[in-house]
């Protein structure tokens, strides 16, 4: 059991861990983010014209005269980490045809009629006609014409730059020295007009993940090495703890958890007659306290009191209709009650640590002259626990109403024990019995 003291240290480690967790997932393992324009400690991105005066113009039969806008995307590393694994994602805000892409590969998002169309990454330099008619989006194609990809409000762009340019935005170590890398892309639309005029970048994005270096999170690892040393120690001393209260409490312990699981187990036989109520649990007390009477020592005692709690057992396998039927039983229906005996050996016969509990499940009816049953043993040969706990039984039970007769007072049950001794029970144990309800202790 740990103690009060312990259980605060093991919730402040637990929080401790978590927050490390997260800080490790923000700054070493997690890909970030950085829209369009927005500058950060260290990342820029942007998207601009490259030359305003360079107007692409693309004559197309059947066509208007488009006019073309090249823009180049720039990525400027201002950290000193290595910047790998990035992407660009631009969203389509106006209708627009995309002519070429360089430095890498593009994927289209498309929604057509209602369906949404994927075109996996392609680049579009250096295809030729019969390439170019096998992609999957809304285009224009003609042999030795230029790809037209109609691209509509709602679509959306996904670029994935080369590797040279996904890994070349390396750290810049002052400010004069930042490292970049370029990507660029034309975009056309059927108007006298540029296209940059009037084209909105605000919804674009990047993604990439930062490699943070030791030297950088020094402090970070020193944490978490400390946290590690520190969840040793704490849990060494807690072992160190545990071991020490087994050895002062270990007998008292287990019989606590004993008692505890074997009184649950009895409430469920004992639940089957609402009259017996927890009978098991009484007659667990009564034959602790015969033996004790009886001169028994502590040992003795409590493996008497687990084979009271556990001697019925085999009655969780008896239909509820014979248990609480209020008319003489039949014959068969006799035979199944009786059963209950070899079913409780049957259950507990695994339970090595209490032998003692199967054979007084199965022997609890025998009587002290032979005729008993099942197995019509007599005198000392039937095991003292269950010559202990047939007397608790009788006790119990003709002190307790039932189904076909009210409770008997305890002065009659002890004229009856009397008249049974030597022949049903062991007189060592009914007088034991007898001692302590004169006593005033049952």
């Amino acid at each position: 059991m740990l103690t009060k003291k312990e259980k605060t240290g093991f919730s402040f480690m637990a929080a401790v861990f978590l927050l490390l967790l997260f800080l490790l997932k923000i700054f070493v393992f997690s890909d970030r983010t950085q829209k369009m324009g927005k500058e950060s400690a260290s990342l820029y991105f942007n998207i601009t014209q490259k030359d305003p005066d360079n107007i692409w113009q693309s004559v197309i039969p059947n066509h208007p005269l488009m006019h073309g806008t090249v823009y180049q995307s720039k990525i400027i590393n201002h950290s000193r980490h290595s910047v790998s694994n990035w992407k660009m994602v631009l969203k389509i805000t106006k209708p627009v045809y995309l002519t070429n892409c360089w430095n890498g590969s593009v994927e289209i998002h498309q929604t057509t009629k209602g369906k949404k169309l994927i075109q996996k990454a392609f680049k579009l330099q250096n295809k030729d006609y019969n390439e170019l008619k096998e992609l999957k989006v809304n285009k224009f194609c003609g042999k030795n014409k230029p790809l037209l990809i109609y691209l509509n409000p709602g679509d959306k762009i996904i670029y994935y730059p080369d590797t040279l340019y996904s890994e070349n935005v390396i750290p810049g170590y002052n400010t004069d020295d930042f490292h970049y890398s370029e990507i660029g892309f034309i975009f056309h639309k059927a108007d006298s007009e540029p296209l940059n005029l009037d084209f909105d970048f605000a919804n674009a994005y990047i993604t990439y993940h930062m490699e943070d270096s030791m030297g950088e999170n020094f402090m970070l690892y020193t944490i978490g090495f400390l946290f590690l040393l520190w969840s040793f120690i704490f849990f060494y001393q807690v072992r160190v703890n545990i071991i020490k209260i087994r050895k002062l409490k270990e007998r008292e312990h287990n019989k606590i958890i004993i008692e505890q699981v074997m009184s649950v187990f009895t409430k469920f036989i004992d639940a089957k007659d609402i009259f017996i109520g927890s009978h098991s649990e009484r007659v667990a007390i009564y034959s602790r306290m015969i033996a004790k009477e009886s001169g028994r020592n502590d040992d003795v005692c409590q493996k008497v009191f687990y084979c009271g709690l556990l001697h019925d057992c085999g009655k969780i396998s008896v239909k509820d209709d014979i248990l609480k039927k209020t008319e003489p039983l039949t014959e068969d229906e006799f035979k199944t009650l009786r059963s209950h005996t070899k079913k409780g050996y049957e259950l507990l016969k695994c339970l090595s640590s209490i032998p003692e509990a199967c054979q007084t499940a199965l022997l609890h009816h025998e009587r002290f002259d032979g005729t008993g049953f099942p197995e019509h043993l007599s005198g000392t040969l039937i095991p003292e626990a269950a010559r202990i706990v047939a007397v608790a039984d009788c006790y119990d039970t003709m002190h307790s109403d039932s189904y076909i007769r009210k409770s008997i007072s305890a002065e009659k049950i002890i004229e009856e024990l009397k008249e049974r001794k030597s022949t049903q029970f062991d007189p060592e144990f009914v007088d034991a019995l007898i001692n302590l309800v004169k006593k005033g202790r049952i």
